[in-house]
């Protein structure tokens, strides 16, 4: 509710499209665009999303002249402005809804609300629906040669499942209506709810009183776990007291923020350690998905490995080497990505580090199915991997200053302050798919597109060399007994 008034009224104060949303907003455009090549006699309503006036006006013309299809259609009820992505006509008086998604599944929690408030205006404006739909990328689609769009889509009928959505309606829009007329903005407390299911745009706004030290900063806290504390007046976790029923690693961080030192578990992490063989690999992968699948084999949303960064270290007081590869063409980057992997890492049984195990594994995994020649050299390879996050995941080594959170941009700053990602061009992940796919629509040679290469190699780089002074940190940190011990 607090985010409906906010749009509302303090529209400003709302996040700029991240990197993530605006990867998925273009995903969107595309599938959007193709759905409706399904109907080619349809009637597109081009007014825009501040227009709905017009749209509406253009919608009852366009039906007058018994179209196919309508693309965009606007109708409204009660104050209620619903366009329709698709409806069909039947040429019997009735028509099919049909929402369009671009996700290979149905997504319940934030699919069914759409369809539902779609059919319950247009019901209600006289418009007699036949069915109400969902049509999804088919996760079962592989791209040969060519778009077959009668197997790109799936189209799955809703009425049956959006029952209980449609109960809800009207017994909501009134709570709407009255959260818009307050003078204020209402009260609300963050949680879960700001990031699911997907993240609000308003959430730097309503969390900019979160400091490290807030319980809401406390890792995998439950919505009822926070309401508890908060019911307790605690906000900050260095003030949870001892009995208080925690997980493990939370009762970890909880520890950690009291007594402002590190917790470590000696004994798990040179367990941990123990397993690693030089010559040491620490290896990190990129890749783009494509909601719409544009190489042989692939299907809708296959992850596909771009460039890796290497790192070998081959004794412990060795000279550190580097080796990169990006694929820069606009082609399957799967077979040049794998052969110069298996080239680039010796089949010397020495540890291949990578952060957060199941990324790489799995990629390749896919890579290894996708090339069968060279499946047991990559199968290999995942043999060998050595997870670093694991430490900082399980809560055996936790710094109070990690926020809540393993990810190697958490933990990296704590480690090696001198190194940051806020230096680099291309800071995050999500940024880096963006770049990559506007890299390859360029010209080859360009200046631009040379300057984007540069700058994802960089980026890269930046995570296998953070890999290497994590670790170096952390095999020297454990090394000072006098430390705080867990278990």
């Amino acid at each position: 509710m607090k985010a409906i008034w906010l749009y509302r009224h303090q529209k400003e104060v709302a996040d700029l499209p991240s990197d993530f949303q605006k990867n998925l907003f273009d995903q969107g455009k595309e599938v959007g665009a193709l759905a409706i090549k399904m109907f080619p006699n349809g009637i597109m309503i081009d007014a825009d999303h501040t227009q709905g006036e017009l749209a509406i006006q253009t919608t009852q013309q366009a039906m007058k002249s018994h179209p196919e299809a309508i693309f965009e259609g606007g109708f409204q009820f009660e104050n209620v402005l619903v366009r329709v992505d698709i409806l069909k006509n039947n040429f019997d008086g009735t028509w099919d809804l049909i929402e369009v998604k671009s996700t290979n599944d149905v997504e319940p929690k934030a699919h069914y609300d759409d369809v539902a408030i779609q059919k319950w205006v247009l019901t209600n404006c006289g418009i007699k629906l036949r069915s109400c739909n969902l049509m999804h990328l088919n996760r079962e689609y592989s791209f040969e040669n060519s778009l077959d769009m009668n197997s790109l889509f799936v189209i799955k009928p809703l009425d049956g499942l959006i029952a209980a959505n449609l109960a809800e309606i009207e017994g909501f829009l009134p709570a709407i209506q009255a959260t818009l007329n307050l003078s204020s903005t209402p009260l609300e407390d963050i949680g879960s709810r700001c990031n699911n299911p997907y993240p609000c745009e308003f959430t730097t706004y309503c969390w900019s009183h979160v400091g490290p030290d807030s319980i809401h900063t406390l890792g995998r806290i439950s919505d009822s776990k926070r309401g508890e504390l908060l019911e307790k007046s605690i906000e900050r976790i260095s003030e949870i007291p001892t009995e208080f029923k925690l997980t493990a690693n939370q009762a970890v961080e909880a520890k950690a923020h009291r007594e402002n030192d590190v917790q470590i578990a000696l004994r798990e992490i040179q367990g941990h350690l123990e397993k690693l063989k030089y010559p040491l690999y620490f290896l990190d992968y990129e890749s783009v998905a494509y909601a719409v699948p544009r190489y042989n084999g692939n299907w809708p949303h296959k992850q596909l490995t771009t460039q890796y960064s290497l790192h070998i270290l081959d004794k412990p007081d060795g000279d550190l080497i580097h080796k990169e590869f990006i694929h820069d063409e606009a082609s399957n980057p799967s077979r040049k990505f794998a052969e110069h992997l298996v080239r680039d890492i010796k089949d010397d049984g020495g540890s291949i580090i990578v952060y957060h195990l199941t990324y790489e594994r799995e990629r390749t995994k896919e890579l290894a199915e996708e090339i069968p020649e060279l499946s047991h050299s990559l199968d290999i390879l995942i043999d060998r991997m050595w997870d670093l996050e694991i430490p900082f995941a399980k809560r055996w080594y936790w710094d109070h200053r990690f926020e809540g959170s393993s990810s190697i941009k958490n933990v990296l700053p704590v480690f090696k302050p001198e190194f940051s990602y806020d230096k680099l061009a291309i800071k995050k992940g999500d940024q880096a798919v963006l770049e990559y796919s506007k890299m390859v629509a360029l010209a080859p040679g360009s200046t631009e597109r040379e300057a984007i290469k540069r700058a994802l190699l960089e980026y890269c780089k930046m995570d296998s060399l953070a890999m290497f002074h994590i670790l170096m940190e952390l095999q020297s940190q454990i090394g000072f007994p006098k430390r705080q011990q867990v278990g």
